[in-house]
């Protein structure tokens, strides 16, 4: 009974095969199956509403002879919009209802994209509600990812909608993870629009010696992915003395309390640039924080812009090049850099750095053992890593914090009867807003 009011509550349509009717429910994703509407016993007049309630898209002419990636970063529990985006003008006027396919596996996906939707392809599923809201399926069909720190709350389902051309995911689901595009029966075969839905999986770094109680999403002390961070997080705010002063000048009060940074060579002004360039077992790497563009003003006459730090590969490496087990991961990055959208490197808490690293096609549950099941190691693997990562953000962060003080966030809390500290170092973003 429990189910069955909340399937109600939420008015989601689970359509199979079932006869479409004058009865049927309005449903918020166009049907999966062409046959099953175009049999529908439903009058002419009812059936014509339908369809124009999923006919908009919007012509893009950037795609109509290059393949265009659109890398969608989102945190788990958001809501996403996806425009419906055709390539060719002719088939977005074309008249025909448009849906959603997914590709869940991304790499087979930048594989064999020019054979989407036939028998060569990556192989697609188009997208559709899940049959009912409750714990016990959540848990079967999205694996085990959990709220807060807590066993019984789990994240919520996925829902999935059309309106006004756009595919819209309330409560995106680290399982969202996915390539996505929209089309028709006629404009499958010419669709070159692409977006790449990847969920933010901020690392957590334990000092190993120190012995804290079982977290959710982790067993033991190391360095590990996170993935409910919109439950946990909060974003940094850039607080910067310098680059205040230059917008407010030095005695304005907005600058007091502010940040006051060590600075480095390729950091100097992290308002503008923070970058450092290491290597990762001798293959050169380089980290930075990248900014957003500036939004337009708003009404209180504000702009803002959002950072993350990205990670890239200073060159490719050449297939000859002999690379570890622990490494091979980095193969699979240098192949993504190669297309458009990833040329500047991926954020460093991108779930697609766990995922390359674990060699799975998505992630099971929250805790990093379950998803590297097939060989535990690769565990290890990520801890040494991002390990390694983390150690050059932090190398000339000593008595003043840097730059990549901004993507990661460091806790010290004194130990008990002794005279140590505990460090947490939790991977971030950050927030900068100025008057225009």
């Amino acid at each position: 009974m429990i189910i069955i009011i909340i399937y109600l509550i939420h008015s989601i349509i689970f359509i199979k095969t079932q006869e479409l009717t004058e009865q049927s429910k309005l449903f918020k994703i166009w049907p999966k199956d062409d046959d099953n509407w175009k049999n529908a016993k439903i009058g002419k007049e009812k059936k014509l509403m339908y369809e124009q309630l999923f006919l908009k898209s919007e012509y893009f002419a950037d795609c109509e002879y290059e393949l265009k990636i659109d890398p969608i970063y989102y945190f788990p529990g958001e809501t996403i919009e996806l425009s419906c985006r055709i390539c060719k003008i002719g088939l977005m006027l074309n008249g025909l209802p448009k849906r959603w396919g997914r590709v869940n596996n991304i790499f087979e996906f930048l594989e064999k994209y020019k054979h989407i939707r036939t028998g060569k392809g990556p192989q697609v599923e188009i997208i559709e509600n899940y049959p009912f809201l409750d714990t016990a399926y959540s848990q079967s069909v999205l694996g085990k990812f959990y709220r807060h720190k807590s066993k019984s709350d789990y994240l919520d389902i996925p829902i999935y909608s059309q309106s006004n051309g756009k595919l819209i995911i309330e409560h995106a689901h680290p399982k969202s993870m996915g390539v996505y595009f929209c089309f028709d029966s006629l404009s499958h075969a010419a669709q070159r629009y692409f977006y790449v839905l990847i969920p933010l999986t901020p690392m957590i770094q334990k000092i190993p010696h120190v012995i804290e109680p079982e977290e959710v999403c982790s067993v033991k002390a190391r360095t590990y992915p996170h993935f409910s961070w919109s439950d946990d997080f909060i974003p940094m705010h850039f607080d910067e003395r310098e680059t205040c002063y230059e917008r407010y000048g030095k005695e304005s009060m907005k600058c007091v309390g502010t940040t006051q940074l060590a600075k480095f060579k390729g950091c100097e002004n992290p308002g503008i640039e923070c970058s450092t360039t290491f290597k990762l077992r001798n293959i050169p790497m380089k980290l930075y924080l990248k900014w957003s563009d500036w939004s337009d003003c708003d009404e209180n006459r504000e702009q803002r812009r959002e950072g993350m730090c990205y990670l890239k590969l200073e060159r490719n490496i050449k297939p000859s090049r002999e690379i570890s087990d622990r490494d091979a991961w980095l193969r699979d990055f240098n192949k993504l850099t190669q297309f458009s959208g990833f040329h500047d490197g991926i954020p460093i808490n991108s779930g697609l750095i766990p995922l390359m690293i674990y060699k799975v096609n998505e992630f099971v549950g929250c805790i990093d053992e379950e998803n590297a099941k097939d060989d535990e190691k690769k565990c290890d693997f990520y801890n040494d890593s991002m390990g390694e990562i983390l150690k050059e953000a932090k190398r000339n962060w000593t008595d003043l914090p840097t730059g990549f003080s901004y993507c990661f966030f460091r806790q010290f809390t004194k130990l008990e009867q002794t005279d140590k500290y505990e460090e947490k170092t939790s991977g971030t973003y950050v927030n900068d807003i100025r008057q225009c």
